[in-house]
């Protein structure tokens, strides 16, 4: 008997009205930690682009770090903005984690917790702040600039695997990758936008093992400016296997994470995301006609994903037969007949 167990989803993000937000625009002169915090939160929910589905997770608060447990990742938030931020892939599948460094300027400030457990580091260089924020499967870092006197460029070191480098992906994002080219994270496309909701232009560069955010001063531009990193780990949020009477076979219906339609057209994804999917489902049936299997996950990663953005479901048939890998994207995932999936 199939087993579709929901496994992994990525979200977060949260979204409010464009208008000019009134906070005081300066952190040195507040004196209680508790309404910085709380004034930092406000400002970032006010402009930060909106993910359905978003669930943030309790914190849990010690001397040395913060500490989250979403569904199937560990969290982990310093103390104070000179420690990192780790994800760790938790529960069946690989050991897979990703450790990044925070923006800082060589003196640790201290990490307050606001009521919604954002964890927010005040001045962390010249009228800028920052803030970490913990969701069932994923973390958002981000740097508030409180007027142009901040930096325009903030420094995310990464502990990339042995052998591996930082690669920049389609769309603007960072991949991690391991020594044979394997993707094991990331950094979704950058994002900042200024008080009023309006986009400020935003890129990354790479640094040897460090991803650079650089967001430009402009005097059009209405402070405070909120910028953010999104990390991820995983590509596969669930699958559910469906029996098909017309060709007596199953089908693995695969629902990926934000993060794998966001790398749309990556074979090199692909391949991390059935190696994902295999880890987690080997148990679960999908142990027959992996050739076949594999070569239809990745031909969705790299076209379905292109063209079809907004499919639901990458479906996988068991019964399709094992033709090579260009074949099978020749017949638009669908190798052995019926309607191409783009």
């Amino acid at each position: 008997m199939r087993l579709g167990v929901g496994i992994v989803s990525a979200a977060l993000m949260f979204a409010s009205a464009p208008q000019a937000l009134a906070d005081s625009a300066g952190g040195t002169g507040d004196t209680d930690q508790a309404a910085a915090a709380a004034r930092i939160v406000r400002q970032i929910e006010h402009v930060a682009p909106d993910a359905a589905g978003s669930t943030r997770i309790p914190v849990q608060q010690a001397a040395e770090q913060i500490t989250a447990q979403g569904r199937s990742v560990s969290i982990g938030i310093p103390a104070d903005d000179a420690g990192q931020v780790q994800l760790r892939r938790s529960g069946t599948g690989p050991d897979r984690r990703l450790s990044v460094a925070l923006p800082s300027n060589g003196a640790p400030h201290p990490a307050t917790v606001a009521r919604n457990g954002t964890a927010t580091y005040q001045n962390t260089a010249k009228a800028t702040d920052l803030a970490v924020e913990s969701f069932d499967r994923s973390v958002r870092i981000t740097t508030v600039l409180r007027d142009n006197s901040a930096p325009s460029e903030f420094a995310y070191p990464v502990d990339v695997p042995a052998g591996g480098r930082l690669a920049l992906a389609k769309g603007g994002g960072i991949v991690v990758l391991d020594a044979r080219g394997t993707p094991r994270g990331g950094f979704s496309a950058p994002w900042a936008k200024d008080a009023t909701g309006r986009s400020v232009p935003t890129h990354y560069k790479v640094r040897g093992d460090t991803v650079v955010q650089v967001v430009p001063h402009d005097r059009s531009n209405a402070y405070p400016v909120v910028a953010d990193p999104w990390l991820w780990i995983d590509l596969i949020d669930h699958a559910d296997w469906e029996w098909s009477s017309d060709f007596s076979g199953w089908t693995l219906m695969v629902t990926p994470t934000g993060w794998a339609r966001a790398n749309a057209g990556g074979y090199l994804v692909g391949s991390a995301g059935w190696d994902e999917l295999y880890d987690k489902y080997k148990d679960r049936g999908l142990n027959t006609n992996l050739g076949s299997m594999r070569n239809q996950y990745i031909c969705h990663q790299q076209f379905v994903a292109l063209y079809s953005p907004n499919k639901p479901t990458w479906n996988l048939d068991e019964w399709r037969p094992d033709v090579g890998y260009w074949e099978t994207v020749n017949q638009k995932c669908n190798p052995g007949g019926g309607p191409g999936e783009w």
